[in-house]
């Protein structure tokens, strides 16, 4: 559920202003890459504040993908997993905290585009 989550909303971050297709399928695709999110992660563990809970997801969530993955950089790829789990889960059993989240998901995108 948290990477549909994720996705969708990144998708409704981009459509607006008006774009071509091609351009907003580049701008969402760049960034639901586990290149992105991974670094993402990395700077929301600077910026927002994770509950213990929270970052139990995030450990459960690296920790169940398969090491045997043909990936340029597994350790990418876990961290996406981990942030799409804790979406996931928040966007199920507390959806006041996945709208923070969201939130400051969205001040890193543009933070990233400007």
């Amino acid at each position: 559920i948290g990477d549909a989550v994720y996705e969708l909303f990144t998708r409704a971050l981009y459509v607006w202003p008006s774009k071509k297709r091609v351009n907003l399928q580049n701008d969402v695709v760049d960034r639901v890459r586990a290149e992105f999110q991974s670094e993402l992660l990395k700077r929301l563990r600077e910026s927002f504040f994770f509950t213990p809970k929270e970052q139990q997801i995030l450990q459960r969530g690296r920790n169940s993908v398969s090491r045997n993955h043909n990936r340029r950089d597994p350790a990418a790829y876990a961290d996406a997993t981990a942030l799409e789990a804790l979406v996931g889960y928040l966007y199920l059993v507390n959806s006041e905290r996945c709208a923070e989240l969201l939130d400051r998901i969205r001040l890193e995108m543009m933070e990233t585009t400007s």
